[in-house]
């Protein structure tokens, strides 16, 4: 799309655009400040599981809704050396276990969910996130735990194989009253059982990222809404901008540093940069006598989404854009009215969403 003379095009196309990426970095950014809500859990570090690397990949003692995002690869065929060895099945998850010191009993509901693995990264963790999206939301009672018993959230992950997990999950006295429990997300070889009756006791696996890939944040959706101004020019908005580059305005309340609880961390602060599992529920609300077209700009053609547009809350699942220049057409000629955008990043490289409300002319 050269401009305004070539439009209109199909819901859904990849176009050649001249993304406005000036009118980001000129400051007129109109962009609202997210609210932040749950906790997020997010493992992914070490993110390659080599031969001999399996144990707890990470654990904290939480309270509240949280959502599970854990994201790892079976490389069991490799040493962490790069030699070759012989490659074995993973089970991958997460237990939850109720504190030993818990009076009376603790249930595990789980909300919105979804796994998957597979040897195309990309396929996989696309087909998860859509999968979450059209999940239940809606708690489900999955385990009654006594005093210091576990229940487990796995799947079996082949040799060169990813996992992707997305569990929401909330632990209560059965009345409604939310109670603490421990979350240990794990690798183990499938062909090593029993699994031992406290996963503390599993032997804890060696970040290899600085800040370490894993930890706790006070946050799991953030949610927005904002008007774009009417006239001629296009509004962009970034999500999942790197906080430290400072090139582009962030979203107001977009970063809150991570807590490492399983592991010994004095180091900077750690930032879930991308937003890895984190979901945006951002409303674009059109004001009456506009019409809009609106572009999403997955950067470098690695990012992947899932965007629930207009009011019948389809899931429309972007390509990968193959060049940072195009863009995915989403709708021609959209409003009045509202546009919700939800998305999250749930693999590749962190590089920014951005999303473009062209007024047409």
């Amino acid at each position: 799309m050269k401009g305004a003379s070539a439009l209109p095009h199909n819901a859904g196309q990849i176009v050649d655009s001249a993304f406005p990426l000036a009118a980001v970095v000129n400051g007129t950014l109109r962009a609202p400040s997210l609210i932040p809500s749950g906790i997020l859990v997010w493992s992914d570090d070490p993110e390659n599981l080599f031969h001999g690397v399996v144990g707890r990949t990470y654990q904290d003692r939480i309270t509240g809704r949280f959502r599970v995002f854990d994201y790892h690869l079976n490389r069991s065929g490799t040493q962490p050396d790069g030699a070759a060895a012989s490659p074995y099945d993973l089970c991958v998850g997460f237990a939850l276990t109720a504190p030993a010191s818990a009076i009376g009993d603790t249930y595990v509901y789980r909300n919105k969910h979804a796994m998957g693995t597979g040897t195309h990264w990309a396929s996989a963790a696309q087909s998860t996130l859509a999968a979450w999206f059209r999940s239940p939301a809606q708690d489900e009672n999955i385990a009654v735990l006594s005093p210091g018993e576990s229940t487990y959230i796995e799947q079996a992950v082949a040799p060169g194989a990813v996992s992707v997990i997305m569990v929401d999950v909330v632990a209560t006295d059965g009345r409604g009253a939310e109670r603490p429990i421990f979350v240990t997300t794990y690798a183990w070889r499938s062909t090593t059982p029993p699994y031992p009756t406290d996963p503390s006791s599993l032997p804890t696996t060696a970040h290899r990222s600085s800040p370490p890939a894993r930890a706790t944040f006070p946050y799991h959706t953030l949610s927005g809404s904002f008007t774009p101004a009417s006239g001629t020019a296009a509004v962009c908005i970034s999500l999942g901008q790197n906080p430290r580059s400072g090139s582009v305005p962030a979203l107001g309340g977009e970063y809150q540093a991570g807590t490492d609880a399983l592991d010994a961390w004095a180091g900077p602060p750690i930032f879930n940069v991308g937003n890895y599992g984190v979901v945006y529920n951002l409303t674009l609300t059109l004001p009456p006598g506009s019409a809009s077209d609106i572009e999403l700009n997955p950067r470098g053609g690695d990012d992947l989404l899932v965007a629930v547009v207009g009011p019948s809350g389809f899931p429309l699942t972007s390509p990968l854009v193959p060049a940072t220049a195009a863009s995915w057409f989403v709708g021609g000629g959209q409003g009045p009215g509202d546009f919700v955008l939800r998305h999250s990043l749930v693999a590749s490289q962190p590089s920014p969403i951005w999303l473009a409300v062209r007024p047409r002319a």
